[in-house]
């Protein structure tokens, strides 16, 4: 599909602006932009050429962009002083990035394994999976639902969907358990004057 990505724009948009939000450091947010104008550039320039390196090029250098973008939103999530609104949109928007990193990987993964997805037929009606039907299926593994209605069929399908559902749950759990620890400390040192 030749022209302007604009999901791809509208994503490193948000990407950036998690940055910008979550930390005041420059380096960070430089590193940030660059790498967000490398997922861009490549995007535009694969989607002009239609050239299947640069595809794939696009499709890795986008999963490490949102890597990046899920340490800098992940640091001020895990280690709060005090649970606030911020804390738990900050885990929420990397529980979605999470979701949106497996979706492009697994979109990679069907770009170089062509029919490493399968859809049912009543699912799909015959179509191939593309990146809104990945999207859906790693949401789904990830809240370990998992519906059958698009199945992976390699090996390396099979094991990506396989840390996005260990991802998943960890992730739920390892949150819930920080959020309390942090309200049961703050709460413990407001009644016992501790700080």
């Amino acid at each position: 599909m030749a022209g302007i990505p604009v999901p791809s724009l509208l994503t490193g948009l948000v990407c950036i602006t998690a940055i910008i939000t979550l930390t005041g450091k420059r380096r960070r947010f430089l590193t940030g932009a660059i790498i967000g104008v490398i997922v861009f550039s490549t995007d535009v320039l694969a989607g002009v050429t239609i050239h299947p390196l640069l595809r794939g090029i696009a499709l890795c250098v986008a999963i490490l962009f949102y890597i990046y973008t899920l340490k800098t939103i992940l640091i001020p999530v895990l280690r709060p002083r005090i649970v606030s609104a911020d804390t738990i949109a900050g885990g929420i928007a990397a529980y979605l990035l999470i979701g949106i990193t497996y979706a492009t990987g697994c979109y990679l993964i069907q770009f170089l394994v062509p029919g490493s997805f399968v859809a049912s037929a009543d699912a799909l009606g015959g179509k191939p999976v593309d990146f809104p039907q990945l999207i859906y299926l790693t949401f789904i593994t990830q809240t370990s639902c998992g519906f059958g209605d698009i199945v992976p069929t390699t090996p390396q399908a099979r094991t990506i969907l396989l840390f996005t559902a260990v991802t998943g749950v960890l992730y739920i759990a390892i949150m819930i358990a920080g959020i309390v620890s942090v309200y049961l400390s703050h709460h413990r040192s407001q009644h016992t004057g501790e700080p």
